[in-house]
C-alpha cells in the first residue's frame, strides 16, 4: 500500500508547467547541479530536478528551456547533489535512493498522482466531489480537460518503497519480494520478519530488514 501524503490542487486550465505549481511538483525548491550516469560509463552534468506528477527527470538547456531527460534506458543513474535516483523502465518513474547495501538498494519513489476534483463554493472554500478516474485528465500538452471552470484537480503525494538488486531490477518492498530476492534464507527471513514484526510501509523497519539480509548472503 502506498502513503499518501501532502496534497496539492490545480484550478482547470492552469498549466502544469506554471512557477506555483512546478514549487510544489517538483522534488527540490529549485534545480541543482547533477550528473547523468550512463550506462556505457559516460557522464553529462546540468541542473536538474525531479518532476513527481510528469515522473519526469527534467534539466535546463543552454538557452535557458525546461526539458525532460530522454534515452533513460541508457541510464544508470542520475546524481542530484548528493542523492541518487534510478529509472524504472517497467512502471515509469524514477526511485530516490534511501540506502544502499551492495547487493540491493532500497528506494523511495514519490508522485503526485490524481487523487480528486474539488469545485469552487462560498468564500474561496472547496468540498470533495467524485474521483477523477473517469473524468478529468492532463493531456500531453500539460492542460487540464473536461472539467468545469470552476473545478480544480486535487493531486495526493504518494510514497512507494522498492527494493532493486544488482540489476537495478524494481521490486515492491514486501515480504514477497524479499523473499524472493533472498531465497536461499527464507525460513530465517521469515522467523525475523515475525519475531520483529517488520511493518513495510515503515522506513526504518525496511532498512533493519535489508541489513539483516544482506549479512547473510
Amino acid at each position: 500500500m502506498a502513503q499518501e501524503e501532502e496534497r496539492i490542487r490545480v484550478k482547470v486550465g492552469g498549466n502544469i508547467q506554471s512557477n506555483d505549481f512546478a514549487a510544489a511538483a517538483y522534488r527540490y525548491p529549485a534545480f541543482k547541479e547533477s550528473i547523468i550516469h550512463y550506462t556505457t560509463g559516460g557522464l553529462a552534468q546540468g541542473k536538474l530536478n525531479y518532476h513527481q506528477i510528469l515522473g519526469e527527470m527534467h534539466f535546463i538547456d543552454p538557452k535557458g528551456d525546461t526539458l525532460a531527460l530522454d534515452n533513460l534506458y541508457l541510464v544508470k543513474f542520475v546524481a542530484i547533489g548528493e542523492t541518487k535516483f534510478y529509472y524504472d523502465p517497467e512502471k515509469k518513474g524514477f526511485g530516490e535512493e534511501i540506502a544502499d547495501y551492495k547487493s540491493v538498494k532500497l528506494l523511495l519513489k514519490q508522485r503526485f498522482k490524481p487523487s480528486d476534483k474539488e469545485k469552487g463554493v462560498a468564500y474561496d472554500q472547496y468540498s470533495n466531489t467524485s474521483a477523477t478516474r473517469s473524468y478529468g485528465t492532463i493531456t500531453v500538452n500539460g492542460q487540464m480537460q473536461r472539467l468545469s471552470p470552476n473545478e480544480y484537480m486535487v493531486y495526493a503525494k504518494m510514497a512507494n518503497y522498492f527494493i532493486t538488486d544488482q540489476n537495478n531490477k524494481f521490486y515492491p518492498a514486501n515480504k514477497a519480494s524479499v523473499l524472493k530476492i533472498f531465497n536461499k534464507n527464507k525460513s530465517v527471513i521469515e522467523k525475523f520478519i515475525k519475531e520483529n514484526q517488520i511493518d513495510f510501509q515503515k522506513e526504518d523497519d525496511l532498512k533493519k530488514l535489508l541489513s539483516f539480509c544482506t549479512q547473510l548472503v
